[in-house]
């Protein structure tokens, strides 16, 4: 009877023992699920490609900024060499034409020290109607002509009518009689209006 009694508390301290085990390895079975295939806490994980994606979206950040700024500072270059280019243009515009007039201008020079010591009045205006033709066809290069008008119908367009007056022949009525002073266009366009007299 004595025997069977420790015989019984003995089984019951392994079934207690065998429990615990059980409970222990249980235990560490679910610590092991939490964890990842690393052995580290798997919201660790989580977060590490949380930052990692984070970081890549600030360098994209930083790339595009840098990308704005650089092309911002481009358009602003760009703009202040527009302003600089027209303000040239506008400055410089007549270049051209005054080169074409300088040797015009020396000859003027040139017949103006011939005139003192001159004694025929015919080689001096032979000298100033050489200059004359000289420039007229320096201008005329750079795309200005003279607006033929006498004879010709009144035009609004290109006539300024200071005067009408009887005309002296019945074809001439309605047309140019005289003028006043010439006008001139530039490359067709008229930049300044004949004055004239209209024959009525």
């Amino acid at each position: 009877m004595l025997i069977q009694q420790i015989l019984g508390r003995m089984a019951k301290k392994e079934n207690t023992n065998g429990n615990e085990e059980i409970q222990k390895e249980k235990n560490a079975a679910q610590a092991t699920e939490k964890k990842g295939k690393t052995g580290k806490p798997k919201v660790k994980v989580e977060s590490k490609g949380k930052e990692t994606e984070l970081d890549k979206l600030k360098a994209e950040r930083d790339e595009l900024q840098d990308k704005y700024l650089r092309l911002y500072s481009d358009f602003e270059n760009f703009k202040r060499r527009s302003a600089k280019e027209k303000i040239d243009l506008i400055d410089y515009a007549s270049e051209n034409v005054m080169i074409e007039i300088l040797p015009v201008l020396d000859d003027f020079d040139r017949a103006i020290k011939s005139m003192k010591d001159a004694n025929e009045i015919s080689s001096i205006f032979d000298g100033v109607n050489l200059i004359y033709h000289k420039l007229k066809k320096s201008l005329e290069g750079k795309g200005l002509h003279e607006v033929e008008c006498i004879g010709k119908d009144f035009d609004p367009e290109i006539h300024e009518a200071l005067n009408k007056i009887p005309a002296p022949k019945k074809k001439l009525v309605g047309k140019v009689v005289d003028q006043v002073q010439k006008g001139y266009s530039l490359n067709g366009k008229v930049i300044r209006h004949s004055q004239v007299i209209v024959g009525a």
